[in-house]
């Protein structure tokens, strides 16, 4: 990566394209976007989209074949894998304690154990641990050299929902700026400040969840029972009503919020059994990339 950057962005990656040979096809192509200090950057798409690759370029392991990566200067990163390498026969504590002689000014054990919670594993083998532990202990290793920005690829991928949020609330702890790719769409939308949908190697939006799913238009539902014909009358109106049962409607719609609140405000006890669903950004993905995305 290229060493110069403006103050709001730690790194900027400008019509990066990439392939792993000549005679391959593009695994990114033409990708533009920035990261900005302190947020937490999500990327998206299903396997074989181009998000590992893309780290893989973020973390200097490949170079782009067009365009170019620019950090700020004396960028530190600390970087999370799917598959870590560590010293299986060594205790958590020999294992931090090996890899601190790799860093200047590293964090020493106790700091790390304020920071993502050690204590109760340090004297356990790695092999020893259960999956949110393991996590935790890879965790360390990653913020151990005092990262600006961290670099996560499924870091929860195979944890159970709650070792997923302690996870996360350790990665909120450790470090302001946040690069993670993550197969759990309601961990991105939730947690993220903005996202990346990649799929077939291309960008196709970068935004906050928020606006994502607002730019792709897609509906919700709100489903409720009314037996006054005048009140459905009147709501066909300005809504598209499908009918599910006898007395059963449901509306397709992006404002879920407001439709709730003029069923009550409006019609009151006329109306009944309120349910909704509000759009997604798994539904936001899908309309925008035309591309389907599994979660878990």
């Amino acid at each position: 990566m290229e060493r110069e950057m403006k103050m709001a962005d730690l790194v900027k990656v400008e019509d990066v394209s990439f392939r792993y040979g000549r005679d391959e096809e593009y695994a990114l192509q033409n990708i533009t976007f920035s990261v900005r200090e302190g947020e937490i950057l999500g990327i998206v798409g299903p396997n074989g989209a181009g998000k590992t690759t893309l780290l893989s370029l973020l973390e200097g392991l490949h170079q782009p074949e067009s365009g170019r990566i620019i950090a700020a200067p004396n960028l530190r990163t600390g970087i999370l894998f799917q598959v870590n390498g560590y010293f299986d026969n060594l205790s958590v504590f020999e294992n931090i304690d090996m890899f601190q002689s790799m860093y200047h000014n590293a964090y020493d054990f106790e700091e790390l154990d304020r920071i993502v919670d050690l204590e109760d594993i340090k004297g356990k083998k790695v092999t020893e641990l259960s999956g949110g532990q393991r996590q935790r202990f890879f965790l360390a290793l990653s913020v151990l050299n005092r990262p600006d920005i961290l670099i996560l690829d499924e870091p929860t991928t195979g944890l159970d929902p709650n070792a997923r949020l302690m996870l996360w609330n350790l990665i909120r702890k450790v470090t302001g700026t946040v690069i993670v790719t993550s197969h759990y769409m309601d961990e991105v939308e939730n947690l993220c400040d903005r996202v990346c949908f990649v799929d077939k190697g291309r960008l196709f939006a970068v935004d906050s969840p928020k606006k994502l799913i607002k730019l792709s238009h897609v509906k919700g539902y709100v489903t409720f029972s009314c037996k006054d014909r005048d009140v459905i009358d009147e709501l066909s109106e300005s809504e598209e009503i499908s009918r599910l049962d006898v007395d059963t409607y449901r509306i397709g719609t992006e404002r879920v919020d407001d439709l709730i609140e003029t069923l009550v405000g409006k019609y009151g006890g006329n109306v009944y059994n309120i349910n909704s669903r509000k759009p997604g950004l798994a539904d936001a993905y899908c309309e925008i990339t035309g591309g389907v995305i599994e979660e878990g």
